[in-house]
């Protein structure tokens, strides 16, 4: 039976045992509101259990009929904002309890440990909405206030928390999914005091290739977090065998090397600050194998495509070992041509930086929505995939499917597990989450293709329309995996061209100056740029041979 059929709505408490008691449930909730005594075999409401002198009547009780009065909860929030703790947001909710820390408990020095802002701070945690808080308490044990614990950083289903002996934090999180999570992990947090070591980064030009290999490291995008402080670089190699190699001493941050004989050397760049703190940076560099060189002849990077039509492709490659692409014996199938759908393109960026998330999904990523749905899989609740095969072809429910986030429910898919509220969403928010659920009925997965020519096709003009015409990137990415030679392992060779929607988004800008990006999700435009004085925006790579006007 539905909880408000027979008293208040639902709470996730935490409790504080103070000394032994009774702490309500399942007669009472919360800050001790009280349900009412229902029958379940005459299926009759009774009257609200006594607060004051609550009786245990149950035909299945064998212990105490007069019971003690009920404990309030320590903390207690509805799947609502709560009046009293609003700082625990809103939606699905499962609420958890860690340890409490006590700064001066250890007995001994502690480097990272927690810091003693949290002293006497119970660890809170919530699975559904992946939070972290800490409780501070008085010495009668009342709450002073609840803090944020790195609430900058994104957390997967936290599922345990433990303080080590050094009273650095562990915690456990379960990940995004109910099975088979790809991203579960147990973090170690640690509180760096005074100086923090440096950040040491290395890259070497070309990463490898056929002996004799002429090679050039750079260390030079290493630095160190504090301001003022300088660094130095000292660099030690190896060669296939283990044993260190000889090399004039160089305290700059690019070195330059020959490596003669085939095999893996290992290069290695130490950083320090002027406080002696250090960190480290190693790369193998496997020699005797050429890396395979790959060019796309067709498309032209930068050129522009039309929605679900085939863009052609010609791909090239020349190997040291394996031969050319023109080769009659030339082994074509090792060649694979990829397209994705990117947001933005900016060279040298990873493709986290370029993914093309509509603000519909940004607006899930920030809610509970993950917690019981996935995209593809069954969960507490249907797929996304399968709401959005169900309603796609029925623009009518657009609306009330964006109402029912706002609201909750049960009972459609066929259970009996309730759908949160979430009314910290405006509808034009809920609308374009369910934008993005629908979208998935037409969605393309990225498209693969082998050989040296061939077509893929382009998105689909639909998808931009549910986005307002979302403007993006199409990539086509072709790699070649060589044979690998000299007892050395395959290598890939590797080209991307990027080629344009007619229509450009000004928040997908390549490089920009004095501008900054705000999130306009009222309007359901999503991203839009505001300019500063002077301020301007660049996009990289576009082909305009041949556009008159």
């Amino acid at each position: 039976m539905f909880e408000p059929l027979i008293g208040p709505a639902g709470y996730d408490e935490i409790n504080q045992a103070r000394v032994a008691g009774n702490f309500g449930w399942p007669m009472f909730t919360g800050p001790n509101e009280a349900y009412h005594n229902y029958d379940y075999k005459a299926k009759e409401m009774g009257d609200l259990f006594d607060i004051n002198a609550p009786k245990n009547l149950s035909r299945n009780n064998t212990g105490l009929v007069d019971l003690p009065k009920a404990n309030g909860a320590f903390i207690w929030y509805p799947s609502t904002i709560s009046d009293k703790f609003p700082m625990l947001g809103s939606g699905g909710r499962s609420a958890m309890v860690g340890p409490v820390y006590y700064w001066g408990e250890i007995m001994f020095a502690s480097d990272v440990r927690m810091p003693a802002a949290y002293d006497n701070g119970l660890f809170i945690y919530d699975w559904m909405r992946n939070w972290i808080k800490v409780v501070k308490v008085d010495w009668t044990g009342n709450i002073k206030e609840i803090l944020p614990f790195m609430p900058s950083t994104s957390w997967h289903k936290p599922i345990d928390i433990k303080l080590g002996a050094d009273h650095s934090l562990y915690v456990a999180e379960m990940g995004d999914t109910w099975g088979d999570n790809q991203d579960s992990k147990i973090s170690r947090i640690i509180y760096h005091r005074g100086n923090r070591p440096p950040v040491a980064q290395l890259k070497a030009t070309p990463p490898a290739g056929k002996n004799p290999l002429k090679i050039t490291f750079d260390a030079g995008a290493s630095y160190d977090k504090d301001a003022g402080d300088t660094i130095s670089y000292r660099w030690r190699f190896t060669d296939p065998d283990g044993k260190p190699l000889t090399l004039p001493e160089n305290n700059n941050p690019q070195m330059n090397c020959i490596f003669i004989k085939p095999g893996t050397y290992t290069a290695e760049v130490t950083i320090t600050d002027q406080h002696g703190a250090i960190a480290q940076s190693r790369l193998a560099i496997p020699v005797g194998n050429a890396l395979p060189q790959v060019k796309l002849l067709l498309p032209e990077n930068g050129d522009f495509y039309d929605w679900s039509q085939p863009v052609a492709y010609k791909v090239f490659v020349d190997d040291a070992e394996d031969g050319k692409s023109a080769a009659p014996k030339f082994d074509a199938s090792r060649v694979t041509v990829t397209s994705s759908v990117l947001k933005r393109w900016q060279r040298n960026a990873t493709p986290a930086d370029m993914e093309d998330v509509p603000a519909g999904l940004l607006l899930m990523r920030k809610t509970t929505c993950f917690s019981c749905h996935q995209v593809n899989a069954k969960s507490v609740g249907p797929s996304y995939a399968e709401v959005a095969k169900k309603y796609a072809s029925r623009p009518e429910m657009r609306d009330l499917l964006a109402k029912k986030i706002i609201t909750g429910g049960v009972g459609v898919w066929g259970n009996e597990a309730a759908m949160p509220p979430h009314p910290q969403h405006t509808l034009a928010e809920t609308q374009q989450m369910v934008n993005w659920i629908l979208y998935l009925a037409d969605a393309q997965q990225q498209v693969s293709a082998k050989g040296l020519t061939g077509n893929i096709t382009a998105p689909k003009e639909i998808l931009q329309a549910k986005w307002k015409k979302y403007s993006n990137v199409f990539a086509i990415n072709a790699t070649y995996t060589d044979k690998g030679a000299t007892g050395q392992p395959a290598l890939k060779g590797e080209a991307t061209h990027i080629l344009r929607s007619r229509l450009q988004r000004a928040a997908n800008f390549s490089t920009s100056d004095n501008v900054s990006v705000v999130e306009d999700f009222n309007s359901g435009e999503g991203r839009c740029v505001q300019f500063g004085n002077n301020g301007y925006i660049t996009f990289e790579d576009v082909n305009l041979k041949g556009i008159m006007s």
